[in-house]
């Protein structure tokens, strides 16, 4: 009875591990100046606004959209974001 029960536990597990769900964001822009980027991000509409996250790398900033699972999201909003940030795309997270 163990036995069977071990076996039936591996074999929904076993499954689960080769699926890796990849995890999405739309890099916007990359500047050296934080003054010039936060200029770029008003010009943005407040909810697409909402969704940036500036982060600190080494002397420059970069920023970028929320994670999410969700890609084809973030392909519907990409145009929204090229209207300010021409090199936007959507990139997986590493």
């Amino acid at each position: 009875m163990i036995l069977r029960s071990l076996l039936l536990t591996c074999l929904f597990l076993l499954p689960l591990q080769g699926e890796s769900t990849k995890i999405y964001t739309v890099k916007l822009a990359v500047y050296k100046n934080l003054d010039t980027l936060k200029e770029k991000l008003q010009k943005l509409p407040p909810a697409l606004r909402n969704t940036v996250e500036v982060r600190k790398d080494g002397e420059f900033y970069r920023a970028t959209t929320i994670y999410t699972t969700d890609e084809k999201t973030l392909t519907t909003l990409l145009p929204a974001y090229k209207l300010i940030f021409s090199d936007a795309h959507v990139a997986t997270v590493k």
